[in-house]
């Protein structure tokens, strides 16, 4: 199916598909006919579209060769002006995901790939844009030592970069794209800082459609949980001009520290996901055990307190909603089986009636790591425009 697509013809479909279910559905009806129940679709209802599922696609339509239009006769190509057509691939997508996960349970547990299911779909349902991502990396990225490197390896600031960045998802809220070489001197970027960023966040089509095809057309990987060629170049490059963006334990020997309470809770706040929600967590944490062991002789079972493993990400997440108390009451449940491999923003859901949404302390620093962040809005696109 994906071999009769027009490359950009289908990303501006999937474009189309994003904008008209994240708000967006009357700029998205002029690339693609909507039927209502696809434009007020919610998650979970049936015309929703999973945003992890349209990233796939994609994904499979770069690693595609087309068929050639055969000599002196009509071609065959996908209609990509309707939403049948993505119902169509979506649908035929979720039978082969279905077919391989099938495979993959015959030998192992759900539990076991429970992980991969969540690194591909937790990121999507949350959302990639809010003042704590960005304060957060920018905070962690942005050192002396790391801003150095980064201008002398690609000739511009971090904060120039940051800001190319914003630009280019802003020019695609309401276009299915932009001119390689459109104006961004409005918000103080120049052109060379302009196609600096854009060399980094993107690459023409068939270099993607290379990478795309020697990273995920690899036998015995599920097509699902492949690498996905957008996460590092969500950008494709179409002719000359033309941009596209798709989707865009010593304690108790020390007499000078008091005695640990018995519920205590230890937390490790790490930069991603991962251990988190691997279903190897038990195993690490063993294996652990065992090195302590090996170490120090003298540990006890009282010291082995439970450890929480926390991505900073979530625990920012569940700082805006909780307060002191519940936010304690919420790592202490951690601990219960039934709450085993969950997030810690979903334990405190479950666990805390509070309906708070607290400020974000730090929304006023940004502007102190990317000088032009009060300066001037990016200025909207002219609806007329099409491209």
């Amino acid at each position: 199916m994906l071999s009769l697509a027009d490359d950009e013809a289908f990303v501006i479909m999937v474009w189309a598909v994003d904008a008209a279910q994240s708000g967006r559905a009357q700029t998205a009806g002029r690339f693609l006919s909507l039927f209502n129940e696809v434009r007020e679709a919610k998650f979970g209802e049936r015309y929703f579209v999973f945003k992890w599922a349209l990233e796939t696609l994609v994904n499979e339509l770069l690693g595609t060769k087309k068929k050639a239009p055969p000599k002196g006769g009509l071609s065959r190509r996908l209609d990509c002006t309707k939403f049948a057509t993505v119902a169509t691939c979506i649908n035929t997508l979720r039978d082969l995901e279905d077919a391989e996960d099938g495979i993959v349970l015959s030998r192992f547990s759900a539990l076991d790939i429970m992980h991969k299911i969540g690194h591909r779909q937790f990121e999507w349902q949350r959302g990639f844009f809010s003042y704590s991502q960005i304060y957060r990396t920018l905070t962690v990225f942005g050192g002396d030592l790391a801003k150095d490197y980064f201008r002398q390896n690609h000739d511009i600031s971090i904060a120039e970069f940051f800001n190319c960045g914003f630009a280019f998802y802003a020019l695609c809220q309401d276009l299915p794209g932009f001119k390689k070489g459109v104006n961004l001197t409005e918000i103080n970027l120049s052109a060379h800082v302009r196609d600096r960023a854009l060399g980094l966040l993107s690459a023409p089509l068939a270099s993607i459609q290379r990478e795309a095809t020697s990273v995920r057309q690899i036998a015995g990987r599920s097509t699902a949980y492949q690498r996905s060629v957008l996460r590092k170049t969500p950008i494709l490059q179409f002719g000359k001009d033309v941009a596209r963006a798709p989707l865009y334990s010593h304690c108790r020997r020390n007499p000078k520290l008091k005695t640990v309470s018995p519920e205590s809770v230890g937390m490790l706040l790490t930069l991603d996901p991962w251990l988190q929600m691997s279903h190897q967590l038990d195993r690490v944490l063993e294996h652990a055990r065992k090195i302590a062991g090996q170490i120090d002789g003298h540990i006890i079972d009282e010291d082995c307190k439970r450890v929480l493993f926390c991505s900073i990400d979530d625990f920012e997440n569940t700082l805006e909603i909780a307060s002191e108390e519940s936010l304690i009451g919420a790592i202490r449940a951690t601990s219960k089986p039934e709450f085993r491999g969950w997030f810690l923003f979903n334990v405190h859901q479950r666990t805390s009636g509070e309906g708070r949404r607290n400020p974000y302390p730090f929304a006023g620093r940004v502007a102190d790591m990317i000088p032009a962040w009060n300066d001037k809005a990016l200025p909207l696109s002219d609806p007329e425009e099409t491209i």
